[in-house]
């Protein structure tokens, strides 16, 4: 009986594995299929030139902030007066709340921008 079970499980694998020779498995790189794609391409630019104007405008915001900053050093050349030094304090808290409105606006605009694109592709 044993000998039978044997010669069974034997004679199953060795047909199951003929039956897969003919068989082949490929790998498809998706990600880069899309990146190479033409359509896509284009799409991507149209989106750049889209939102490079709200790009622009966090870009300059960041500079503002990062100027007002370099006011506030210690090796600041000139000394700011309690009260101006304040003002610059507010005014980059402000900067910053506005900046990171601006920031998930765009993020969640490009967002849907390509998901409404590549829905299209």
């Amino acid at each position: 009986m044993k000998k039978f079970l044997g010669a069974l499980v034997a004679s199953t694998l060795l047909l199951s594995t003929s039956a897969f020779a003919d068989v082949a498995v490929g790998i498809i790189d998706l990600p880069s299929i899309l990146q190479n794609s033409t359509q896509v391409q284009t799409i991507n630019q149209k989106l750049q030139d889209q939102f490079k104007p709200q790009q622009e405008q966090i870009l300059a915001l960041q500079n503002k902030i990062r100027s007002e900053a370099q006011q506030l050093a210690p090796n600041a050349a000139t000394k700011l007066k309690p009260e101006e030094e304040q003002t610059i304090k507010t005014q980059i808290t402000t900067d910053q709340k506005s900046l990171q409105a601006m920031i998930v606006k765009f993020q969640q605009q490009v967002g849907q921008a390509q998901e409404s694109a590549m829905k299209a592709f």
